[in-house]
C-alpha cells in the first residue's frame, strides 16, 4: 500500500479521486457527498504541489525507519518460537512511568528526601503495605512497626555500603 502513494503520478490520481485506498468501498465512496466535495477543483489546488512533493520523501523515510517491520523485514512475520519466548514481556511501560511520576511528585513535595526514603515510600504505596498492616491485630501491628523502626539504621548502613562499592 505504501508503494501506491510513494510516486507522484499515483499521488495525483489519489488527490483527484481516480484511485482510492484498497480497503474502501468504492461504490459507497463515489456516492458520498463529502468525498465528492474533497475531490472537486478548488482555488487552492496549487497547495497540492507541496503535498505531492513531500509525501514521496516521507514514504522513503518511513520505509527506511520501519524496514524491519514491513515487506520482507526480519520482524514482518514473527516466528512462533520468538512469540512464545516474549509472551511474558509487558506490552507497555505504564508501571515504570507510574514510578517516575511518584518520584517526580515526591521530589517536588520533599526536595531533601533521600533515595532510600523515596524507595521506601513508593514500595509502601505499591505493595499496599497499609492495607496489609490494617489487616493485622493491634498488638501485631505495633510489633511490626517497632521492628521496622529498629531496622532503619541497619538498612541505611547497608545502602551506604552498597553505594560505596558501586
Amino acid at each position: 500500500m505504501l508503494e501506491s502513494v510513494c510516486d507522484i503520478e499515483s499521488l495525483q490520481k489519489f488527490i483527484e479521486g481516480k484511485v482510492t485506498l484498497s480497503f474502501c468501498n468504492k461504490e459507497a465512496l463515489v456516492a458520498d457527498s463529502i468525498f465528492n466535495k474533497l475531490i472537486e477543483p478548488w482555488e487552492h489546488d496549487d497547495s497540492h504541489f507541496y503535498f505531492i512533493n513531500t509525501v514521496p520523501g516521507l514514504c522513503a523515510s518511513l520505509k527506511s525507519l520501519f524496514s524491519d517491520y514491513i515487506g520482507e523485514g526480519q520482524w514482518a512475520i514473527v516466528p512462533s518460537s520468538k512469540r512464545s519466548s516474549t509472551s511474558s514481556v509487558p506490552k507497555h511501560n505504564k508501571f515504570s512511568e507510574t514510578i517516575f511520576g511518584h518520584v517526580d511528585r515526591i521530589l517536588r513535595e520533599k526536595p531533601n528526601i533521600t533515595v532510600i526514603a523515596q524507595e521506601a515510600y513508593i514500595m509502601f504505596c505499591h505493595n499496599k503495605t497499609l492495607d496489609w498492616l490494617n489487616g493485622k491485630c493491634e498488638k501485631e501491628r505495633q510489633s511490626l512497626l517497632a521492628s521496622a523502626r529498629r531496622d532503619v539504621k541497619k538498612s541505611k548502613e547497608n545502602v551506604c555500603r552498597k553505594e560505596k562499592r558501586d
